[in-house]
């Protein structure tokens, strides 16, 4: 860890005896929600799994007309509006009438993509602290210590953006890796304990919604 607090890699908010205290509860911050992403992602995955495992026969896969793909168990209700009618007709499933709805229902695993929906809502958590970070650490060059005008006389042009970019920026690409290999490790899992007969035929994986 000494190398983590030698002043090369802090801007002045950071940097001395004066600001060790902050400089490892920064640290802390980074490990803690590090921590928070494996622990929470790991929790619900595997809770869904498990109960997608237990009631495997309850799940459907519902396609849509439009191409849309959602996961569904026996309980669920959809509602569909006639215009011409103006009456919401709801189905229940299973017991779905094909012949009355857009929809055709499928007795599968359910989708990866629902599984691993929201599994990795501490990623913004930390990617926002370290983009709050940067921004501060810039800042300190020049309020209060005016460090600015030091930093532009050593010959070495990365200096500036070394003290401000380093641990933040190393801090997001271990996250970013922690959460690739979260997933790979989610992927693999979810395959193993899956029949192949019952996984989806088209898995989707949206980022996106992994994250919020």
């Amino acid at each position: 860890m000494k190398h983590l607090t030698a002043d090369k890699w802090y801007a002045p908010n950071m940097m001395g005896q004066a600001n060790a205290k902050q400089r490892k509860l920064f640290l802390a911050g980074i490990i803690v929600c590090l921590a928070l992403i494996a622990a929470f992602s790991s929790c619900v995955f595997f809770s869904r799994l498990y109960k997608d495992k237990e009631n495997r026969d309850k799940a459907y896969i519902a396609t849509f007309e439009t191409g849309e793909v959602e996961t569904v168990y026996e309980g669920y209700y959809f509602e569909f509006y006639d215009s011409a009618k103006k009456i919401t007709y709801s189905y229940a499933i299973p017991n779905v009438p094909p012949e009355e709805t857009r929809f055709r229902l499928e007795r599968v695993m359910a989708d990866f993509g629902a599984m691993t929906e929201e599994v990795f809502l501490f990623f913004p958590a930390l990617f926002f602290l370290m983009v709050t970070a940067i921004v501060l650490n810039y800042r300190s060059f020049l309020h209060p210590t005016k460090a600015m005008y030091l930093i532009r006389r050593i010959p070495d042009k990365k200096e500036l953006h070394r003290r401000c970019l380093a641990v933040p920026g190393t801090a997001l690409l271990i996250g970013v890796l922690l959460c690739i290999v979260l997933e790979t490790v989610f992927y693999i899992v979810y395959l193993k304990v899956t029949l192949p007969d019952r996984i989806p035929e088209h898995i989707t994986l949206n980022i996106w919604r992994m994250l919020i």
